[in-house]
């Protein structure tokens, strides 16, 4: 749970900060905080977190969502946060990089997510602990996705790929992705 050291040390977020919705802004993991606001310091320009803590719209094992004991104490922190950067002016690719070079565990991106009329694009990101697989291994399944626009105001998830990113993100646009398989 973040501690008021960590809010204090970070240098571009403060859990009253009117552009960013924290939720419980005291729920949500130190390692999150600290890896989001290196990640805006490397990526120069500003980061507004449009979803922090949660308590539904989501998945039932949101990484947004917190989960108490009977005493109402927490027993698993959230570590997710959606995040948009309307002022990146690279591609989406370098954006899903960046996030990983930061250690993000958990990476969605969402292409027609809007900031003041505008489509700019979005990340989800989390620290979540992988699970492990029967054969002792880390399952890294589901780490890793797209959400895109579906039928009747649905959202659909696709894998996070090279080839969805061009298709989905208008960054390749003009290229021909029919012979990249």
């Amino acid at each position: 749970m973040a501690n008021i050291q960590t809010w204090t040390s970070l240098r571009y977020f403060k859990p009253g900060n009117t552009t960013d919705n924290w939720g419980d802004a005291n729920a949500i993991s130190d390692e999150t905080l600290l890896r989001l606001d290196d990640f805006r310091h490397d990526l120069g320009c500003a980061i507004h977190v449009v979803r922090g803590v949660a308590k539904s719209g989501h998945t039932s094992k949101s990484e947004h969502y917190a989960e108490y004991d009977e005493a109402g104490e927490i027993t698993k922190v959230p570590t997710a946060v959606d995040i948009i950067v309307p002022d990146f002016q690279l591609s989406p690719f370098d954006l899903v990089l960046a996030a990983e070079k930061f250690g993000f565990r958990g990476i969605g991106y969402y292409p027609h997510w809007k900031w003041q009329g505008a489509v700019v694009g979005g990340l989800h990101l989390d620290c979540r602990t992988y699970r492990e697989q029967d054969d002792g291994t880390l399952d890294y399944r589901h780490a890793r996705w797209m959400g895109i626009p579906g039928p009747d105001n649905t959202q659909v998830y696709i894998a996070l790929s090279f080839e969805n990113l061009l298709k989905y993100s208008n960054y390749g646009a003009d290229i021909n992705i029919d012979g990249l398989h």
